[in-house]
């Protein structure tokens, strides 16, 4: 079932971009585990820190993965523009093999 974001979120509905949790508590099973191990996106490209996300704030699916956040603004900036934060991801991690072991993520 599609939710709505927040109301404190003015995005657009875009077809691969969906809130799907939020308020009420979140159980991740290990089959559905989130996107980068749990930590936030946003903090990681707008901050350089490595910090886990939280359900509380909301999971947004993109791409048939589950992101968690930090924070709502981590969230929101994320929903206003998914791609962006995925780009800069590949960025922040060059170079950075400890983050692409933490995170999760396969070097090219």
């Amino acid at each position: 079932q599609r939710r709505t974001p927040p109301e404190d979120l003015p995005v657009e509905p875009k077809p691969d971009l969906d809130f799907i949790h939020g308020e009420e508590p979140v159980h991740l099973t290990s089959s559905a585990s989130p996107a980068l191990r749990g930590y936030c996106l946003w903090t990681l490209v707008e901050k350089g820190l490595m910090m886990k996300g939280n359900a509380k704030w909301g999971v947004v699916r993109f791409e048939g993965q589950d992101y968690l956040f930090h924070n709502p603004r981590g969230r929101n900036e994320f929903m206003r523009a998914p791609n962006r934060y995925l780009l800069r991801l590949e960025d922040v991690c060059t170079g950075r093999w400890e983050r692409l072991s933490i995170l999760g993520i396969e070097a090219k």
